[in-house]
């Protein structure tokens, strides 16, 4: 459902759909190195090209001076000014590791930084319970400025949505036994729903 959230919104806000599980960087430089390069391939699925530094240009200075003075200013040239929005999924991969002692927590201060200072840029943390029990344990620095919302079961309605729209387009159509089938065994949970929409 988080992942066609980037197709259903308008305006000036641009969601980029990053998933965290993907995450390799062991410290800040590492992560907003990775970060900007999932952020370009985003933004490529969406046919626009934006121009990243090279490794060794991006380290030549404070990673954070350059993802916010250098990046985050051609994301914002190619949107014309516009807004991003950057959808972390899977955040709690972060978080775990941060707790693990394998990953710098530094992350959390400047992600803090460009929630409160940053322009054109917003931010939805997506995860599971374990997001909510780190934020209260660890660094409610970062999520006390945030709002925290559960995903509940969807309407039936919505997740025949949720089931055909991405569909539509190429002329896809579900018999309704197995739309039927899909409600039955997904229990309209949004995960669900669209992990079984996927396989169809």
């Amino acid at each position: 459902a988080l992942k066609q959230l980037q197709y259903r919104l308008e305006g000036d806000l641009t969601p980029l759909f990053i998933d965290m599980q993907g995450l390799t960087a062991t410290d800040l430089p590492g992560f907003l190195w990775w970060l900007s390069w999932r952020m370009k391939e985003a933004l490529d699925e969406r046919g626009i090209q934006i121009e990243l530094p090279s490794y060794e240009q991006f380290t030549s200075g404070p990673a954070d001076y350059q993802f916010e003075t250098v990046v985050l200013q051609e994301v914002r040239r190619k949107l014309s000014g516009g807004r991003v929005l950057l959808m972390l999924d899977e955040f709690e991969v972060l978080a775990q590791r941060v707790m693990n002692g394998t990953f710098d927590a530094r992350a959390f201060d400047y992600i803090r930084h460009l929630m409160q200072h940053g322009e054109g840029i917003e931010f939805l943390f997506a995860g599971t319970h374990v997001l909510r029990q780190f934020a209260a344990n660890y660094v409610t620095f970062l999520f006390n400025i945030g709002v925290f919302l559960n995903v509940d079961f969807l309407r039936p309605e919505d997740a025949l949505r949720l089931i055909q729209e991405p569909l539509a387009h190429a002329n896809v159509t579900f018999t309704q036994e197995a739309l039927d089938a899909v409600l039955e065994l997904a229990g309209a949970h949004a995960y669900f729903t669209q992990m079984f929409g996927f396989h169809l």
